[in-house]
């Protein structure tokens, strides 16, 4: 009997658009099968410290809390460029920059998140408040926090109340001279090194075969209503998807450079209380 795989990804178009082909077997799979979960990413990060699954997409910063049971995959990573995370606040706030931030209450996806380690390494200090994503929309319009973290530019709240203010990913680039790692692929230290191999050679292809009709690809992943489900909002075009991926998905997704590996090594220092390193494993 084949192998069966258990991986974990996000509910967003990012993640939807990279596995899609891998789940709907568009690509051989040889000796390997797969079973597929989607989860907000906290959720993620928070089952994955109990070892839940054999791979699963973690924000980069949350790896010191997984590296006992998992390996970082050398395929997967993607990174935000101008394209988020963002900081949002109600259009008709004061708050116009970084600096306006100073003690407001801003609200993130989750504690493990690279927003949030993001956002304590170029932010003045803020308060922080932590719930789901899909909360995060309508607690700006109540005004019951200052302002929160998007994951992903507001694309979805164009023609609502919400104005953009800063980008994490600029202002980490421009502090650390590297790209902001978001999510990473973790595969299971109980994976052989041979199986992690095929199982990272099955992703590539996956992203490349989506890469090679992009729109197609988009069009059956902004299908999935798990997927686009972010509680209040308007639906995505393809348009506006391929544009965002085109700030996160490149040539370094597909097999890791130096440079996003030296973003994932500054993430998961910066996420540590006293700084400390972690000694980050790649296979794959």
């Amino acid at each position: 009997m084949k192998p069966c795989i258990k991986v974990a990804h996000k509910l967003s178009v990012t993640d939807s658009f990279m596995f899609l082909p891998l789940e709907m077997r568009k690509i051989p799979l040889g000796e390997l099968s797969f079973s597929f979960y989607r989860g907000a990413l906290q959720e993620l990060n928070d089952r994955a410290q109990q070892g839940e699954f054999d791979v699963v997409v973690v924000s980069s910063a949350a790896y010191p809390r997984i590296a006992d049971r998992y390996h970082l995959l050398n395929v997967g990573t993607h990174t935000a460029k101008d394209k988020g995370p963002v900081i949002v606040t109600a259009s008709d706030s004061q708050i116009k920059g970084a600096e306006d931030l100073q003690g407001k209450t801003i609200a993130f996806p989750g504690k493990d998140t690279s927003a949030f380690v993001a956002a304590q390494g170029v932010l003045p200090s803020f308060e922080a408040v932590h719930m789901g994503y899909w909360e995060l929309a309508d607690a700006v319009l109540a005004k019951e926090v200052d302002a929160a973290a998007f994951l992903h530019p507001p694309l979805r709240y164009r023609n609502f109340p919400i104005k953009q203010v800063l980008s994490l990913g600029s202002a980490w680039q421009q502090k650390h001279k590297l790209p902001l790692p978001l999510g990473s692929l973790a595969i299971s230290r109980d994976i052989d090194t041979d199986t992690a191999k095929k199982i990272a050679t099955k992703v590539r292809e996956s992203i490349t075969y989506a890469l090679s009709d992009p729109d197609e690809t988009l069009r059956i992943a902004l299908a999935r209503k798990d997927v686009v489900a972010h509680g209040r909002g308007e639906s995505i075009t393809i348009e506006q998807a391929r544009e965002y991926l085109a700030g996160t998905i490149d040539a370094s997704t597909l097999s890791l450079d130096d440079r996003t590996k030296a973003g994932i090594a500054a993430i998961v220092k910066a996420s540590t209380a006293d700084g400390s390193t972690t000694d980050i494993t790649y296979v794959g």
